[in-house]
Formats: C-alpha cells, sequence, structure tokens
C-alpha cells in the first residue's frame, strides 16, 4: 500500500484486509478524480484478497470508470473489507505569472507530486524541510520533505506550503531570506550516488540562493552526498511553487523518500 502509516500496517498483520486510495480535490471541496489508467493509486495490502482486488480494479486501469464520491462510499459500506486508508490531495491552480521551472539534478527513484503554489503576489522567502537522522544498521531515508515558507515584498510571511508531509524524520526550523524584496531565486541538492548493493538515500540536503543575499542551509540534513549544480530563475522573477520528487514506502525494499524537485519561477 502506498503512503501506508503504522495503524493501518498494524491492522494488515492482524490479519484485517484494506485498501488505500489516493482522492484528489479540485478545490471545491468535491473530490474531482481517483486517477484512472497507470498512474492511478489505489492498491489492496493483500494480493490474494479477492474482495478487495475486485473493488481495486474499478479504480486502476485504462477502463476504469469508477465516480470518486460514489466508490468511497461503496468501499465504506463494503462488509467485506474491514479497514480503508484514503490519502486525499488537493490541486492548487497554476499561476498565470509562471515564467520557467527548474530542475535541479537529482537521485533516479520516484515520481512528481503535485505542484503546490504560493498565493498571488507572494513567492517563497524561506523553508524547512523533514529529515530523518542517520540510524546506523537500519534504512536510512535522509531527505523526506520540504516545505516552502511565501511571503510578500515587504518581506511579510503569508503561509508555507509543502506537496507532501514526507515518512519519517523531524522536521526543522524556518530558514529564510532576511529582509525585504529577498526571494529564494536557486536551488540545489546534495545527492548520494546510488549504492548498489548498499543502502540508498538520494537526496539529503537542500539550500537555496537568495535574490539579495547569501545562500540559505537547512537546520536540519544528512552527510551523506555531494552538492549539484545550483539551478536560477530568470532575473526578475523568484520561485513561487514546487513539486517533490518523491519515491513511496517500499516495505520490503529500500527505502529512499526524496530525490529532488522541481520548481516553478513567477515574476516578480
Amino acid at each position: 500500500m502506498a503512503n501506508t502509516n503504522p495503524a493501518v500496517d498494524w491492522a494488515v498483520t492482524q490479519g484485517a484486509n484494506a485498501i488505500e486510495c489516493d482522492i484528489h480535490f479540485d478545490g471545491s471541496g468535491k473530490p474531482s478524480l481517483i486517477e484512472h489508467g497507470s498512474g492511478c493509486d489505489c492498491d489492496c495490502a493483500t494480493r490474494n484478497d479477492h474482495i478487495c482486488v475486485a473493488l481495486q480494479n474499478q479504480c486502476s486501469g485504462p477502463k476504469a470508470s469508477a465516480n470518486p464520491a460514489t466508490y468511497m462510499q461503496n468501499i465504506a459500506r463494503h462488509a467485506g473489507i474491514a479497514l480503508y486508508f484514503v490519502d486525499s490531495k488537493v490541486y492548487a491552480k497554476k499561476r498565470h505569472d509562471v515564467v520557467r521551472t527548474i530542475e535541479p539534478e537529482s537521485g533516479p527513484w520516484g515520481e512528481f507530486t503535485d505542484m503546490v503554489y504560493c498565493d498571488a503576489n507572494t513567492w517563497a522567502i524561506g523553508f524547512r524541510q523533514r529529515v530523518e537522522k542517520p540510524c546506523d544498521n537500519c534504512d536510512d531515508t535522509a531527505l523526506n520533505a520540504l516545505e516552502l515558507l511565501c511571503g510578500k515584498k515587504d518581506g511579510t510571511p503569508v503561509k508555507s506550503i509543502t506537496s507532501h508531509k514526507g515518512f519519517w524524520g523531524d522536521w526543522g526550523d524556518n530558514i529564510r531570506c532576511p529582509g525585504k524584496n529577498n526571494f529564494l531565486k536557486g536551488v540545489s541538492f546534495k545527492i548520494e550516488e546510488p549504492q548498489e548493493t548498499g543502502d540508498d538515500t538520494a537526496a539529503n540536503d537542500c539550500q537555496f540562493a537568495c535574490s539579495q543575499s547569501s545562500n540559505i542551509f537547512a537546520s536540519k540534513d544528512d552527510p551523506w552526498g555531494n552538492w549539484k549544480q545550483m539551478k536560477y530563475c530568470p532575473p526578475s522573477t523568484a520561485i513561487c511553487g514546487f513539486s517533490l520528487k518523491l519515491e513511496n514506502i517500499q516495505h520490503e525494499g529500500d527505502d529512499i523518500a526524496v530525490n529532488g524537485a522541481k520548481f516553478d519561477c513567477c515574476t516578480l
């Protein structure tokens, strides 16, 4: 199951069947889509559960036609399903002032999450990240999530945005570009190369370039990898939105979490 949690895992080990679905929202308060086709994230906890698999097939594959609201009601009322877990997402509308998308070098695993944006007339002025500290003889994942702090031209912070909260680790403190008219304009990741038979972590840390001051670094990071080349927004623009490149939980395999991200640059 993708995006699972310990409670779901525990219930499955006790013999309960379960289904996990991503439900997407467009901001209207109504579910807009279960993502049909190859990108559909709707999965049964156990593959040999014929009751659950029959439900899963309604939202998986190119012939899927389930209505999201009706589909979830059917699952909730189904006597054969002991537990269901819903990971809801809200789609952010793309800003009209996006000039360019920049994508710094990243690890090779994972898929991009939905793009999230600062509100109109605000841009990213700072960030914080969620990092799992080294765990010795266990499965390290390093960088797990990224959050951007959005602010106005006078430096007033407005809100924080994140496209995924990650799975493991702790959040660091917000680090921001100081003063007025000082926005995030460039970004670089510290990436560990693939370890072949070893424990992969991919992205370990992130740094940003400020438009009016020196680079800023996170308050939490991990030690592996090397800094990659900084990618910059065009002149008179700043970072206004982003999407994480994230590998979902692998269960029996090597967990890696964040591999990188891409960022949209908007006109100042």
